[in-house]
């Protein structure tokens, strides 16, 4: 149901609708999405409240000295004239004050509908970037709880003479299952291999993941609580990127108990 709510108000027919422009097939529908929908009708009323807003700061007066070109267009009252010709005048200076009216009616209206297409698309880019933002704090805040959790235990993984370089902490929470790897120094290996964790369950390596040399940061893993050992080997790599089923132990660089 969200999505098919997400879907008609990203459809532009409810703008239409409050700018009068709906067509009369689709009016039905946004008027049953108003009434059915509360986050519809909140667009809706916000909607309305933005063009209000808008029309009165765009509202413009006619320009200065138009009402008097006007008026002294007229023909003299005193003037020798027929009826029919002031009457005929006078309806002249008339349609074309409607006429200017009615262009300066529509251009305030286009500045009006192109002022709040721009906010809109200004309030759809500040809503995403709040929510990224608040999806960053929240990913930060429960590194943080993992992190000070009693149940999480600290590790530091050692490289070999395979990877003297190599030196890494691990969090690991076997309660929930979770680990946390964040490289300090990171081994330099060929552009065909790759890093490769495994887990061992009673003998068996079982592998976990495939790690990218350049990037191992906080990278999140789930592990098997019955594992007693984690281990680091680099392997061959592969091309659909799953990494190799049974590792290469002459490879191994690092291992720790757990």
């Amino acid at each position: 149901m969200e999505d098919r709510i997400k879907e008609f108000l990203e459809s532009g027919k409810l703008e239409e609708y409050v700018y009068g422009t709906i067509d009369s097939n689709d009016r039905e529908e946004v008027e049953s999405y108003i009434n059915r929908f509360p986050e519809v009708q909140k667009e809706y009323i916000e909607l309305q409240d933005q063009l209000e807003s808008i029309s009165k700061q765009q509202a413009i007066r006619a320009p200065i000295g138009m009402k008097s070109a006007i008026l002294d267009s007229l023909p003299d009252k005193k003037a020798n004239t027929t009826s029919s010709t002031k009457s005929f005048s006078l309806a002249s200076y008339i349609a074309a004050a409607s006429i200017i009216a009615g262009c300066l009616f529509a251009w305030n209206w286009k500045s009006m509908f192109d002022q709040l297409k721009v906010e809109r698309d200004n309030y759809s880019v500040l809503a995403t970037e709040c929510d990224e933002r608040d999806k960053k704090i929240q990913d930060q805040n429960q590194l943080i709880a993992f992190l000070n959790s009693e149940q999480t235990q600290r590790f530091e993984m050692q490289g070999n003479e395979l990877a003297p370089d190599f030196k890494a902490l691990i969090f690991v929470n076997s309660v929930f299952g979770k680990a946390i790897l964040k490289a300090i120094d990171s081994p330099s290996i060929p552009a065909d291999k790759c890093l490769q964790l495994w887990g061992d369950l009673d003998g068996e390596m079982i592998p976990i993941a495939v790690l990218d040399q350049n990037n191992i940061q906080d990278i999140n893993l789930d592990i098997n609580p019955a594992f007693t050992s984690l281990n680091l080997t680099i392997e061959k790599r592969t091309e659909d990127g799953k990494g190799q089923l049974h590792p290469d132990v002459s490879q191994l660089i690092s291992s720790v108990l757990i």
